[in-house]
């Protein structure tokens, strides 16, 4: 989980190819019975795993000849950049950790291990011309033993840490991103794709371009209503190119399945009796979650129409000649429609909307182009699981798609985080009710394996079914409550 709760605007902070049929070896027989008429058991294909990201976890930073990412350099010039002002140069060391980590999944009945390449790890200037064996023998390494685990690994190829380089020559508003990103990919299916059978291309995009492009966080670009629209221009071409070169080199051989992964959050009206804040509440799940995903995932494709509306409107009033909101063309909109074989969800909360007042129409800003504001400026993540089934509700509703939940935690420091555990509960509860309703949903990651450095806050929201104590030189990971629970759920297959 990355950035949440980082802006006003964005209430959290301020912030397979074929079904599987996987019976993995530590599942009990019971557990792997037709349960199709007991409605608290999983399907005995549905694949239970946890999730985890290559910069808040790998550290090794500066090891061997790795390159240094946006993340490295902009959190070292100004370690402010996250709350506590930690950074990633160490994180939790799965560099020389894996296999302990590892086999802490295994021991929580985990059958599919979410994780993300460094790029700057396996390219250090982020092209071709150098090349890391140090790197590609590492990821070999945790690949191999995934599957000595008798795990599936989902690997992501991008997780918010650009090579650095790559990122001072405009990263994702350079539309040479595209050229750059498909490079990379190459690169990685041909190396790795043996071992991998579940990709996904950009983590959070959405996220990832309002708050680092649109606003202040890394790489802080700052430049709303422009440099945000962009981005997600950029990062949806860059993906739909790379799914079409697995798609037409690498999946004829290596049979795999390239996914697309979205930050969801889920506006609900500060008022339900107001017929503004109910029409505020739609504009808010079309301009944030709808964004990137409707050009994939519909049948029309292309931007939200009320997207394009608004955005053209107030660009024409500002005294711009076009959108601020790229267009596509024809082709590019029919090339990019259906190019992902599943989606990936990571939600953790809701927010509530209302209208804003007093807008500025000549203020360029992303969120002047929508009006929406928030009733919380920083809110603690809740715990309302019915917002989860809301969200796969409307999701499958609107798009039909495979469907991953990719990432869904909750933060607990205590070793008896009942609260987690009751996060968990509820959560995991609408998974299998959306399920027994129809929805194509094929697996639950749970965010995360261990407390990770999390992006802005640092070490302070603590997800980790694993307590790692970061004041230790070992970095100690210690079993909480919720582990226990979950390992109940994942080895039974049972949710009581």
């Amino acid at each position: 989980m990355k950035y949440i709760q980082f802006t006003t605007i964005l209430i959290l902070g301020m912030l397979l190819c074929t079904r599987l049929s996987i019976e993995a070896k530590g599942i009990s027989d019971k557990a792997l019975e037709d349960t199709s008429s007991d409605n608290n058991v999983f399907p005995k294909d549905f694949l239970f795993g946890v999730s985890t990201s290559a910069p808040q976890t790998e550290g090794a930073w500066n090891v061997s000849d790795r390159g240094p990412s946006v993340l490295d350099v902009m959190i070292h010039a100004d370690p402010s950049l996250q709350q506590d002002r930690s950074n990633f140069d160490v994180a939790t060391d799965f560099y020389h950790k894996y296999k302990e980590d590892i086999r802490l999944a295994k021991s929580v009945g985990a059958q599919m291990f979410k994780l993300s390449f460094s790029w700057s790890r396996i390219l250090p200037s982020g092209f071709t011309n150098h090349v890391s064996k140090d790197g590609i023998q590492f990821y070999k390494n945790v690949l191999n033993e995934i599957a000595a685990n008798e795990m599936i690994p989902m690997v992501t190829l991008f997780h918010t840490d650009l090579p650095y380089d790559l990122q001072r020559m405009g990263g994702l508003s350079n539309p040479l991103f595209i050229d750059w990103f498909e490079q990379y990919a190459r690169f990685v299916f041909a190396t790795f794709g043996d071992k991998v059978k579940h990709w996904t291309t950009i983590s959070d995009l959405n996220l990832h371009c309002y708050c680092g492009y649109g606003n202040s966080y890394i790489p802080q670009v700052n430049l709303s209503g422009i440099a945000d629209y962009i981005c997600g221009h950029n990062g949806l071409l860059a993906h739909t190119r790379v799914y079409h070169l697995y798609d037409r080199v690498f999946r004829p051989k290596q049979n795999g399945e390239v996914g697309y992964t979205v930050y969801y959050q889920v506006p609900q009206p500060e008022d339900p009796s107001s017929e503004s804040d109910v029409a505020i509440t739609e504009i808010d799940h079309q301009k944030f979650n709808n964004w990137l995903i409707h050009p994939i995932f519909s049948s029309t494709g292309d931007y939200p129409p009320i997207m394009k509306e608004l955005v053209a409107n107030h660009s024409r009033i500002q005294g711009f000649s076009t959108s601020r909101l790229p267009s596509f063309t024809e082709e590019q909109i029919r090339h990019m429609r259906g190019a992902s074989d599943f989606l990936g969800i990571h939600y953790h909360t809701y927010a509530q909307v209302t209208s804003k007042t007093n807008v500025d129409i000549n203020v360029v800003t992303y969120d002047n182009d929508f009006g929406v504001a928030y009733a919380e400026g920083f809110p603690s993540l809740r715990d309302a699981p019915s917002m989860l089934g809301k969200l796969i509700q409307r999701i499958n509703q609107d798009y039909h798609p495979t469907i991953y939940i990719t990432e869904n935690g909750f933060p607990e420091s205590a070793l008896e985080d009942k609260a987690k555990v009751a996060y968990l509960q509820g959560h995991l509860a609408e998974v299998l009710k959306a399920i027994r309703n129809g929805v194509d949903i094929r697996g639950y990651l749970l965010w995360s394996l261990m407390d990770s450095v999390e992006l802005y806050f640092g070490t302070q929201l603590k997800f980790g079914l694993f307590h790692v104590d970061f004041n230790h030189p070992n970095l100690t990971r210690t079993p909480r409550l919720s582990s226990k629970f979950i390992t109940g759920v994942y080895q039974t297959r049972r949710l009581d």
